[in-house]
């Protein structure tokens, strides 16, 4: 039997798919299709717009694999079924389980029904760990380059040997898309080389709708030069507004710190940028040019920077906690510097959070100090600040594996001050010194915030030996003096 019928006298025995079928038939309104697989069973869900929000239609379907029974017939009988009663699919996800076995054919075969879903504005496709080789992307997304409407993708094939060959195929069909304003490409663990990154670099530049942009290409065989040239087709994309990148253990050159500095003067839109450094090769001073970057970057009103586990020294920690405090439209900041393995002096936290109280503009703020053994003093200067913080409304602190203790918490609740905006409180107490006593310290520092409407509070000892009868008490407690959520 030839591929493109082997399917035509398959019948696929799934509890509940006639039900299902038939219920599509009815109604031709489903918008969205998602596909959950992994070696023993399937999961579709079809959702429906209503005239406020995205309902579940047809939620936790379950088939277990029968025996000679290929997952990819089961997507295809799916497929086809909505194909064959115009069904007018905007929105389709598609996720492959660990280990999962894929045939080319097969891929080809529903290659060919995704570029028959020409009212597709959404796709989203993820590949768990090694379920894909190189060859196996290039099939699956060769007919993509027919969706003319797709204006989202969501393509995360981190740990799947991709290579530049097929790094050029991905980045040419996606400079087809002249519609897309919304990528998110995870491509980090993987086996592409300067030369890969710079070819899908050039395709990028032709994405000139683009506004929205999320890229991890960490862990792969390119060096600075290859960063380079992925933020230097980044600064092209002129109407980005929010950016994410993820340079995870890199190496960061001057080639790179200059590439970057490029993209935020060339892109005047851009409102919101991420950018996660952590565990990082930097030197000082780049690092210190970079944040110069930063600064000067004035129009932006949200910063999310993981800077955890780097080598930098005290006072670039300081001239960085400057160079924040001098962006005075910022709205939103989110710093994550734990693992500390500088042993940056305590004071440098201090000073950082002494800075940021010149945001005045500040709505959202997060910090994740975890594991760097932070004194009082620190979290004193945290919680006090938050005082001269006049539009503050959501804060969420990190504190894990920091020596917190009854005389810490104590004396924390003497020194501070009643707030009275704070509304969204999200505290995180793992791996401390907790004692029974500490939940009445904790109950009386949270009366503090007069007006807090919403209360995420995670608390966990060092020994993992929690006293549920007095959690309870102190959970019952929390929730009669106060309407928390």
């Amino acid at each position: 039997m030839s591929v493109q019928n082997r399917f035509e006298n398959k019948v696929v025995n799934l509890e509940g798919y006639q039900l299902l079928k038939q219920r599509r038939q009815e109604d031709k309104q489903v918008d969205k299709i998602s596909y959950f697989i992994n070696q023993k069973y399937l999961k579709v869900w079809s959702y429906i717009k209503d005239e406020f929000q995205i309902q579940s239609l047809y939620q936790n379907i379950q088939v277990e694999f029968k025996e000679q029974t290929s997952m990819f017939e089961i997507i295809y009988e799916c497929l086809q079924a909505h194909l064959e009663n115009k069904i007018q699919i905007s929105q389709l996800e598609l996720v492959i389980g660990d280990g999962c076995q894929v045939e080319i054919d097969e891929l080809k075969i529903i290659s060919n029904l995704l570029g028959r879903c020409i009212n597709l504005n959404v796709l989203k496709i993820e590949a768990k760990v090694n379920s894909f080789k190189c060859h196996h992307i290039q099939v699956l997304l060769n007919e993509i380059k027919w969706l003319s409407q797709i204006n989202t993708i969501y393509f995360n094939f981190s740990c799947n040997q991709v290579s530049d060959q097929s790094a050029i195929f991905l980045g040419n069909q996606l400079k087809n898309m002249h519609l897309l304003s919304n990528l998110t490409l995870n491509l980090s663990n993987n086996q592409i080389s300067n030369f890969g990154v710079s070819q899908l670099a050039s395709s990028l530049k032709a994405c000139q709708n683009l506004t929205n942009l999320s890229i991890s290409i960490y862990k792969n065989l390119f060096d600075d030069i290859g960063i380079s040239q992925i933020l230097l087709g980044i600064s092209v994309c002129k109407r980005i507004s929010t950016l994410c990148i993820k340079l995870f253990g890199s190496k960061i050159g001057l080639k790179s710190v200059q590439s970057f500095r490029i993209l935020l003067q060339n892109n005047s839109n851009l409102r919101s940028l991420s950018l996660d450094l952590s565990f990082t090769e930097i030197e000082n001073d780049l690092f210190l040019l970079l944040s110069k970057s930063i600064k000067e970057s004035s129009r932006l009103d949200s910063i999310e920077m993981n800077i955890s586990g780097i080598q930098i020294q005290d006072q670039i920690v300081n001239q960085f906690s400057e160079h924040l405090a001098q962006l005075s439209t910022l709205q939103s900041l989110r710093i994550y510097f734990y693992q500390n393995e500088a042993k940056i002096n305590r004071s440098c936290y201090q000073y950082l959070t002494q800075n940021i109280k010149q945001l005045q503009q500040i709505t959202k703020l997060e910090l994740d100090l975890s594991e760097n053994v932070i004194d009082l003093d620190c979290i004193k200067n945290i919680f006090l600040n938050l005082n001269e913080l006049p539009k503050i409304s959501i804060f969420t602190l990190n504190l894990k594996n920091n020596q917190i203790g009854l005389q810490f918490l104590q004396e924390l609740n003497q020194s501070l001050k009643t707030n009275l905006q704070l509304s969204n409180l999200n505290l995180q107490l793992i791996k401390q010194n907790i004692s029974d006593d500490c939940y009445t310290e904790i109950l009386n520092l949270l009366k503090k915030f007069k007006y807090l409407k919403k209360l995420c509070l995670t608390l966990k000892k060092q020994n993992n030996s929690i006293n549920k009868k007095q959690q309870k008490y102190f959970l019952v407690k929390l929730l009669n003096e106060r309407a928390i959520s």
